[in-house]
């Protein structure tokens, strides 16, 4: 058997062709590093363009993520990347929720929180016992009234018993990354962002 192989008698053109090959490594890797820590910030704000939640609250700070939310950036190249985002449901606070906390003297009042920007929904209801029905006269058909509870912060709970059982909860950052009105936008800015911090690399590290 006989093989022949290929070389470039032109060492100095050999060593360009590495040089280049190397600086594209380099310039990839840093648009990788550039992606991982600004792309969260990108899905954050198309969350808040359709969610009525802080921006805080959907990406990574040191304050932590709201619903004991996380997101974890993987991908060594711009078609391997990719953002997973974990974390529970989160409570009608994170949502402009109404009142925060029980009237004084016993009022009677109404939950309400606004998931979706510019659409408030009930959630609950609260009484003084021995008005119009009782503590838990319901001016709307749900059984959610506010409570203290660890902490001093007050939520909608649901009575169960003589104990004080499930909290009312909205929606997870999963849940909001994944709606199509969130996660079509928020695609589109990380491709954006992908391209232009691949060409400020490319002509950082191979010259213009």
């Amino acid at each position: 058997m006989l093989t022949l192989e290929a070389r470039l008698l032109d060492n100095g053109l050999s060593q360009a062709l590495l040089k280049k090959e190397q600086a594209a490594r380099k310039a990839m890797s840093s648009t990788m590093r550039d992606l991982k820590r600004r792309a969260p910030a990108k899905v954050a704000q198309a969350v808040t363009d359709v969610y009525a939640v802080k921006q805080g609250d959907v990406k990574p700070g040191k304050g932590g993520m709201g619903g004991g939310g996380k997101v974890q950036a993987s991908g060594e190249t711009i078609g391997e990347f990719a953002l997973t985002y974990t974390g529970s449901p989160m409570t009608p606070t994170h949502f402009k929720m109404t009142p925060n906390g029980r009237p004084a003297g016993g009022r009677r009042y109404g939950i309400k929180a606004t998931i979706k920007k510019g659409s408030k929904v009930q959630i609950g209801h609260g009484g003084k016992p021995g008005s119009d029905g009782g503590a838990y006269a319901r001016p709307v058909d749900s059984p959610y009234f506010l409570a203290n509870l660890s902490g001093g912060t007050s939520l909608p709970v649901q009575r169960k018993g003589n104990k004080l059982a499930k909290v009312f909860r909205t929606v997870s950052i999963p849940q909001m990354v994944g709606n199509e009105e969130v996660a079509e936008p928020a695609m589109r800015e990380i491709c954006n962002l992908a391209e232009k911090r691949l060409t400020h690399n490319l002509e950082r590290f191979l010259g213009r």
